[in-house]
């Protein structure tokens, strides 16, 4: 126990929420000061209404985002799909003058002292980097949140990465929890996602050029320039386009270029990349500045094994 203000607390395991609106620079340099800080006022208090009603609460407030922390990893989960779906309806009922607004979310399940104004330690720290990662309509969590939680509310991942964390440096896998909204009921709907296999080799097959990827050759890279380590001279191809690594047992392709990159599975379905990394599963075609319609040379072909 440690006595600190008149306040008695200890580290006990806490679920921690981290929710932050993207993009809200571009609104004060658009909209100026006011609005823009009547709008971000009015997004947090959104967040906030999603944290009160799962039982949780608003730590603090910084800025443009929110802190928040409960004691029920189950509700910590629900809260940080559910506030994507509460933001979405505000913005199509008008309640922020400047138009749609995007949120992303990160949250952990650790060890934490709890205060009235703040929270100290692992779950706090954890949460903070996880938030770090996610882009806009992202909630990202810890697989130690996932695994404190029953398994219908984890039915709705899937890995995202490993990450260093900054409170003892071990990694730590972040998941993605994958949400949806209905045109018609705006309601967020969690799907279940397989997530990937381990793969121990990735052969890619461009134009019958084959290149293999493992634990021994682990990194390629995809461009349209000589010394890259697979060549696509096409123009929709930037100079340093992707890339692929293997990291602990699955192969990660970024997108790094300005065309973007379309990853097709072998079911047909396709994933469009700007500046985005996907986990290769199964076998499927990478498409290197847009569609194969659109770049016919542009197009590899994968497996992984």
């Amino acid at each position: 126990m440690i006595e600190q203000g008149g306040l008695t607390t200890h580290s006990q395991q806490l679920a921690m929420l981290y929710a932050d609106i993207v993009g809200s620079t571009a609104l004060y340099e658009k909209h100026g000061d006011v609005i823009a800080r009547n709008v971000t006022a009015s997004c947090v208090e959104v967040m906030s209404e999603v944290v009160t009603k799962f039982k949780g609460r608003v730590v603090k407030t910084i800025g443009d985002e929110i802190m928040a922390v409960f004691h029920d990893p189950s509700r910590c989960v629900m809260a940080s799909t559910d506030m994507h779906g509460a933001v979405r309806r505000a913005s199509v009922s008008g309640r922020f003058e400047t138009g749609a607004l995007r949120i992303k979310v990160g949250a952990h399940c650790g060890h934490g002292i709890e205060e009235a104004s703040d929270v100290h330690g692992e779950a706090a720290i954890v949460a903070q980097q996880i938030i770090q990662l996610a882009k806009a309509d992202q909630t990202l969590v810890s697989a130690a949140l996932l695994e404190s939680v029953p398994e219908m509310l984890r039915m709705g991942s899937r890995f995202f990465d490993h990450i260093d964390t900054e409170h003892s440096g071990k990694p730590i896998v972040v998941h993605e929890l994958v949400w949806e909204v209905s045109d018609s009921t705006q309601v967020a709907v969690a799907h279940p996602v397989p997530a990937a296999p381990e793969s121990r080799t990735l052969e890619l097959d461009y134009m019958g050029d084959i290149h293999r990827l493992d634990m021994d050759h682990p990194h390629v890279r995809l461009g349209r320039v000589a010394g890259v380590d697979i060549v696509i001279p096409t123009d929709l191809t930037s100079r340093q386009h992707a890339e692929i690594e293997y990291k602990r047992g699955r192969f990660h392709l970024t997108d790094n270029s300005a065309n973007g990159t379309v990853l097709i599975n072998e079911e047909g379905a396709k994933t469009s990349l700007r500046r985005e990394s996907a986990v290769l599963r199964g076998r499927g075609s990478i498409c290197l500045g847009g569609a194969p319609e659109d770049n016919p040379q542009g197009v590899i072909k994968f497996r992984c094994k």
